[in-house]
């Protein structure tokens, strides 16, 4: 027995259906697989924010000599008669200044909260113009390594009252 041409119409709406199917199926795992990529960047973007911080705070606790200089308006000690002291608070200086700077990556301002004007960005505004009211030696390092940073940094600084 021969199939009929109507029998081929039938068999060609199917493999459609099918065809379509498939379509619906892999179109919805790349709104997954792009959803799941979205997630992905933004915790990579708050790991950014996060392990930076966690390391000047580890530093800290192993050498709470150090918070005095970032917390508490102590002068940054001299370079000629502390010369370790001095390059231990320079260099955290020099944390902080990289982490603060890295708030103006497009990862870290593309989160919601994080844009220019943000609920959570303002919160951080606050917090790093208190930091550099607090530490001299951050205002310092600024000061000694201008070029290295972006305008914003500047903004804080001064607001805090640093010449920069």
């Amino acid at each position: 027995m021969r199939p009929t041409v109507a029998a081929f119409g039938n068999v060609a709406q199917w493999v459609s259906a099918l065809c379509g199917l498939v379509t619906l199926y892999f179109a919805s795992n790349i709104f997954e697989q792009l959803k799941v990529t979205r997630q992905a960047s933004e915790i990579q973007a708050w790991q950014m924010v996060a392990r930076p911080q966690g390391d000047i705070s580890a530093i800290l606790v192993r050498s709470p000599q150090l918070w005095p200089y970032f917390q508490e308006k102590k002068a940054p000690p001299d370079r000629q008669t502390e010369p370790e002291r001095y390059s231990q608070v320079m260099a955290l200086a020099d944390m902080y200044l990289e982490w603060i700077d890295t708030f103006e990556d497009p990862l870290i301002t593309r989160l919601e909260g994080m844009e220019e004007g943000g609920k959570v960005r303002a919160l951080w505004d606050e917090t790093f113009k208190t930091l550099f009211a607090t530490s001299p030696a951050l205002c310092l390092r600024l000061q000694q390594t201008r070029t290295f940073y972006q305008e914003h940094l500047k903004q804080y600084a001064r607001a805090a009252g640093c010449s920069v």
